[in-house]
C-alpha cells in the first residue's frame, strides 16, 4: 500500500529511454473514489532558474509500469498523453481536507490523504485527521458510504462500538464543527 502523500511529486522515468519525464503532481480518481485512473505529470520546465512553465501531461493507470518507493516508472514517453482519457474523474487534492463524519452524526475529522493499492491501483481506505496532536486513522475503504462534494460520510463502526443511539440530530455544536471547521492542509503530515 502507498500513501498519495508520497505519491505526489514522485519522478516519473521511462524504462525505455532512462529519462526522467517529469513528476506527479496529482492523482485522479474515478468517480466513486475507489480507484485511480490517471495521473497529472509536471513535464519539463518549472526550473528554479528557467524561464518555462511546466507542462501539465497525463498518463493513464494502465500504462503505468511500477510505482516504488523512489519513482513512478512507465514503459516510454508514448505513456504521456496531452489530455486524460476520457470520463469523470475526481482530483485527491479535492477529496483532501473533507470533513468526516459518520451515518450517526459524529464528527471523525478530515481526509488527510489516501492509501492505494500501487499494483491494482484501487484506493484502500482513507487516512483521517481528527485534528492537531491526534493519531490520524486509516478509514477502510469498506467503512466509506458516501464520497461527497464537502463531506465523506463512513459507517458508525469507524468510531468503535455503536452508540446507545441509532440516529441523533445534528446540534449547533456539530454543525460548527463540521461546516465551518477550516479544510486540512494539503502539505499537512
Amino acid at each position: 500500500m502507498m500513501n498519495t502523500n508520497h505519491v505526489n511529486g514522485l519522478p516519473v522515468v521511462s524504462i525505455g529511454t532512462g529519462e526522467r519525464l517529469g513528476s506527479v503532481s496529482e492523482i485522479l480518481l474515478d468517480p466513486a473514489a475507489d480507484h485511480v485512473t490517471a495521473f497529472a505529470i509536471a513535464a519539463g520546465g518549472g526550473g528554479l532558474l528557467s524561464s518555462s512553465t511546466p507542462q501539465t501531461r497525463w498518463v493513464s493507470a494502465i500504462d503505468v509500469h511500477a510505482i516504488g518507493p523512489d519513482a513512478m516508472t512507465v514503459e516510454n514517453d508514448s505513456a504521456l498523453r496531452e489530455k486524460p482519457d476520457a470520463g469523470e474523474m475526481t482530483p485527491v487534492s479535492v477529496i483532501v481536507g473533507e470533513k468526516v463524519v459518520t451515518e450517526g452524526g459524529t464528527f471523525v475529522g478530515q481526509v488527510a490523504s489516501a492509501e492505494i493499492d500501487e499494483h491494482t491501483m484501487s484506493v484502500t481506505g482513507l487516512e483521517v485527521s481528527p485534528g492537531f496532536f491526534k493519531s490520524k486513522k486509516l478509514v477502510s475503504t469498506v467503512d466509506v458510504i458516501t464520497v461527497g462534494d464537502e463531506i465523506v460520510v463512513v459507517a458508525d463502526s469507524v468510531c468503535g462500538p455503536p452508540s446507545t443511539h441509532s440516529t441523533r440530530e445534528l446540534d449547533r455544536a456539530d454543525e460548527t464543527t463540521i461546516y465551518e471547521a477550516p479544510r486540512a492542509d494539503n502539505d499537512e503530515q
